[in-house]
Order: structure tokens, then sequence, then C-alpha cells
């Protein structure tokens, strides 16, 4: 291609610095996934074996007994239905 052909696109403009915001994130729904320096796994600020974190996660994602202290669950429409939807945020 030459210096005058090419093909012609317009990026988006740049984001004020003003209108970007943190988003609040109740604590209820976040868990921390951690490994220290001993190779200790914590999920939460509870310790536990690799094997156990699916399960572990499965349970605070889903919440099925609406236990106060696990992630809020939002309804949303997903293809014409309406499901709950977790709110819960997994930080690694």
């Amino acid at each position: 291609m030459g210096d005058q052909s090419g093909l012609q696109r317009r990026l988006p403009p740049i984001p004020d610095a003003k209108t970007a915001q943190d988003q609040k994130v109740n604590r209820r729904n976040i868990i921390i996934v951690r490994i220290n320096s001993a190779d200790k796994l914590f999920a939460g600020s509870e310790a536990m074996d690799i094997s156990l974190l699916k399960d572990k996660i499965k349970e605070f994602l889903t919440n099925p007994t609406n236990d106060p202290n696990l992630p809020e669950k939002e309804e949303k429409e997903i293809e014409g239905k309406i499901y709950k939807v977790s709110k819960g945020v997994i930080s690694l």
C-alpha cells in the first residue's frame, strides 16, 4: 500500500477520566481466592484443599439456601425467559 491508500477507520474518542467510575460491589457479593507464600489456598477466610475449591465457588455463586452472607441474585431475561442470576464476583 502506498502512503495515500489504506483502510479508513476512525477510532472511538478517548474517554474522559471524569466519566470513568469505579463500580461499587456489595461486600457479600465478593469471594477472594488467595494462595499464600506457604502454598496454602484460601477461599474467603477459609483455608482449603484445591480439590474443594470448585464446590466452594459453585455454592458461593448459586447460593441455593438464599443465605444472607452469600451473593444476591437478580432476575435477568435470557432468550425470552426470566432467570435468577448471581451478582457474585470472584477475585483472584
